[in-house]
């Protein structure tokens, strides 16, 4: 999967943006928030979490709290956009992150990696994907400006 995103708000980003890989169907809702959509579902994910949260990457829970880090502030930013690469290897079962993020002007090479059973973890060989967000009292356009599917 491939996709390329844009997050804009002042004076504070809230909450984030994830890429989810759900069995909870195609209409599934994780909670609002700082939850960004994802908690309450049962799948993985590559997380953006802005406001005060700041998390960049995977997710095996749907927990957007327990993605690493992200390598700045995200929250105080005005304008965020970027690009992400995820993978699959479905015989080694390594899942990859890799990209980059531009906040406010300042460019961030950004990448992950989860050594995941997939199958196993989501209990099925099937799943959904998409995109959730979510925001509380604040505020942000968040947009997948692009996605794409790529298969080997």
């Amino acid at each position: 999967m491939r996709f390329t995103f844009s997050l804009t708000g002042t004076p504070i980003q809230a909450d984030g943006i994830a890429f989810v890989i759900q069995t909870d169907g195609p209409w599934a809702i994780g909670r609002y928030g700082g939850d960004i959509g994802l908690v309450h579902l049962h799948g993985v994910a590559s997380v953006i979490h802005t406001y005060i949260n700041n998390h960049l990457g995977f997710t095996l829970d749907a927990n957007p709290f327990d993605a690493k880090d992200a390598p700045t502030n995200l929250g105080k930013s005005s304008v965020i956009t970027g690009r992400e690469y995820i993978d699959y290897d479905v015989v080694n079962h390594v899942l990859t992150m890799s990209g980059h993020i531009v906040v406010d002007g300042r460019h961030f090479e950004v990448n992950d990696r989860a050594e995941v059973d997939l199958a196993a973890l989501l209990g099925t060989d099937s799943a959904t994907f998409g995109f959730t967000g979510g925001t509380g009292g604040l505020n942000s356009d968040q947009r997948i400006t692009g996605w794409s599917i790529v298969t080997r």
